[in-house]
């Protein structure tokens, strides 16, 4: 059974645990995300915590072939959730009653499904990041693969060399690769990344690969983006996680950061995807992390995201415990653990109607509802 970490199992209704022999969820075979250390996982490894191979250590042929990947994907073609957790936004959609989730389906359209789905390739090797966000890491982070003396730097790039040769694979054997930069860090931040994204712009440019960027948006200036122009056409997605609505609270949770050049560039990326620049853009999306420090003006966040002329989605999630956040730090940041002296008045705030706009994915937070 799924593993309970945002609710108890009994939260949810006996009849929806029931219901879920009867879905699967595509990601585990249209996903592949790398992480700092090489590891391999199936899918955000905070929602499925399996490790299913190495690019530090083994090939790319081995990555794709490595057992524990297939027994996840066995699992799921008889409808088993046994290694997720409900921490994941789509399981917790369909378990709290919502219809927020896309990539869990009805088990009989699995293989459909999967004939046409992309092939997802996250980068979540290079952590380097110009912000020092306490959600994420506890000091400023920055690797560097061109410092021989840098042995972060020098990983990552014997890391990012072994991706670029499971790319070259998945190409020949998938419709669509998209390559997610970055679930780790910053896009334009990252030497590594950005050095890479310039590569990618210089070409040629294949004719089945496309791009998902995900930043702070700090660095995602207006003269960074005219510098990939050749990348606008594959860019079908770009998420920003910004977790505030003033520059207060944005001093808080995303440290180092400049909350009026954020909001620059969120205008100017607004206006260029409003004018038609990315052709295959099929929308972007701003984030807000949910936490003890920001979610009083959650409301402000969602009011603010609305005025945006290109419509972008808006995504709230839960604040997860990743590793350098000890048990004490993280019960506080959860504002909504049961118990938490906050935690309804986080309920209260989310019975506004704004958080019924169609615009808005509540991802995890769903079961508060």
């Amino acid at each position: 059974m799924v593993q309970y970490v945002t609710n108890p199992e009994s939260a949810y209704s006996a009849d929806a645990r029931n219901d879920l022999k009867e879905y699967a969820c595509t990601v585990p075979f249209k996903h592949i995300e790398i992480h700092s250390q090489g590891q391999v996982s199936a899918c955000c490894h905070t929602w499925l915590p399996v490790w299913v191979g190495n690019l530090l250590t083994e090939s790319a042929e081995d990555v794709l072939n490595n057992l524990e990947r297939k027994s996840i994907q066995d699992g799921m073609r008889r409808g088993s959730f046994i290694k997720c957790n409900d921490q994941c936004p789509q399981l917790n959609a369909l378990l709290s009653g919502s219809k927020d989730y896309w990539d869990i389906i009805p088990l009989e359209s699995l293989d459909r499904r999967l004939l046409k789905s992309a092939m997802h390739v996250g980068f979540s090797y290079d952590i380097s990041c110009n912000l020092q966000c306490p959600s994420c890491r506890n000091n400023l982070i920055v690797w560097r693969p061109n410092d021989p003396d840098d042995e972060n730097g020098q990983r990552i790039k014997k890391i990012h060399t072994n991706v670029k040769a499971l790319i070259e694979i998945l190409l020949t054997e998938n419709p669509i690769v998209s390559l997610d930069i970055t679930g780790s860090g910053d896009a334009f931040a990252s030497p590594l990344y950005w050095d890479y994204l310039l590569e990618l712009a210089g070409g040629p440019i294949p004719a089945n690969l496309r791009l998902t960027l995900k930043t702070n948006g700090v660095m995602m200036t207006e003269e960074n983006l005219l510098a990939i122009k050749p990348l606008w056409p594959i860019i079908t997605y770009i998420e920003v996680s910004v977790d505030a609505a003033t520059e207060d609270v944005y001093k808080i949770v995303r440290k180092n950061g400049n909350f009026k050049k954020l909001r620059k560039n969120l205008e100017v990326l607004d206006q260029l995807v409003a004018a038609g620049n990315f052709p295959n853009m099929h929308n972007w999306q701003t984030n807000f992390i949910v936490q003890k420090d920001n979610f009083f003006e959650i409301r402000e966040f969602v009011e603010w995201q609305l005025t945006f002329v290109s419509k972008p989605k808006i995504w709230t999630n839960l604040i997860a415990q990743w590793y350098h956040i000890n048990t004490v730090q993280f019960d506080r940041m959860a504002v909504w653990k049961e118990g938490h002296p906050d935690r309804q008045r986080l309920v209260d705030i989310l019975k506004d109607p704004v958080f019924k706009n169609p615009q808005l994915k509540l991802g995890n937070m769903s079961s508060l509802l």
